[in-house]
């Protein structure tokens, strides 16, 4: 009896409980929102074109690195003992256009420096005559061009293989050539008398 009246009475509060909700007063909880089937399609659609001009813009960056790459020659290995490598890149003991190819563009630019100065230093000490100095220097080096315009200039002429065998001294006399006007035939014959004096082997050079 006594659990009957208990679960009586439990029935009454819910029923009260119940009667006194206003029906008017919304719930409390979110509605459950639905998205549209085409906006969520639309928006799909709009970070896969953004994924694919990404993927695009790497591929092209890829190329033009790839391009770039293949566009500078290949310095030229020089493998042996220290014998072998300095008759590759010497001729009568001076570098010649191998090691020019075969050099970064720092050495370049610090070799081109050292004959420049050499060279005008031992004219200007030796030279007898007063206006021999000055004529002995624009015959022997381009001073009218600067110091990345012999480098080029060399690496121009150097860039030729019929001409790896030229010393880099040679190279700049014929630059200067060139600088002071001289015709293409002038030039030719310079380079030619080179190529001949460079393909001698002297008796001091002569193994025994």
């Amino acid at each position: 009896m006594v659990k009957l009246f208990k679960l009586t009475i439990a029935c009454a509060l819910v029923l009260a409980a119940h009667a006194q909700i206003d029906p008017t007063i919304p719930l409390r909880g979110m509605p459950v929102q639905i998205q549209d089937p085409m906006e969520t399609y639309r928006r799909a659609q709009e970070i896969r074109n953004l994924q694919l001009q990404n993927e695009q813009i790497r591929l092209q960056n890829e190329a033009i690195r790839a391009g770039a790459a293949n566009a500078q020659p290949a310095k030229p290995s020089l493998r042996g003992g220290p014998a072998d490598i300095m008759a590759e890149v010497t001729t009568h003991g001076l570098l010649n256009c191998r090691a020019w190819k075969s050099s970064d563009e720092g050495m370049r630019d610090f070799y081109v420096y050292g004959a420049t100065e050499t060279l005008t230093n031992f004219v200007i000490h030796t030279a007898k005559e007063p206006d021999k100095p000055q004529e002995l220097i624009e015959k022997y080096l381009p001073f009218e061009l600067s110091l990345n315009e012999m480098t080029a200039g060399v690496s121009q002429l150097c860039g030729q293989p019929e001409n790896s065998r030229l010393p880099v001294a040679y190279v700049l006399e014929v630059l200067a050539l060139k600088t002071r006007g001289g015709t293409p035939q002038e030039v030719e014959e310079a380079l030619s008398m080179d190529r001949k004096v460079s393909s001698m082997v002297f008796e001091s050079e002569k193994k025994k």
